[in-house]
């Protein structure tokens, strides 16, 4: 889930996401108002890469 400070820290949040992605984890990011309005378009979102993934 994403907040505010994240569209200050751009480079920060590119180190974290490659340090996970090393470690074999995937990364999703949903903005707050995107999880608390459409939260059924989140979970479809969710559920088609866990798809591909598969």
């Amino acid at each position: 889930m994403e907040v505010s400070i994240h569209d200050y820290q751009p480079d920060e949040d590119a180190l974290r996401q490659a340090f996970l992605e090393a470690q074999g984890f995937h990364i999703l990011r949903f903005r707050n108002e995107e999880i608390f309005t459409t939260i059924d378009v989140v979970l479809e979102s969710i559920t088609r890469f866990l798809d591909t993934v598969k």
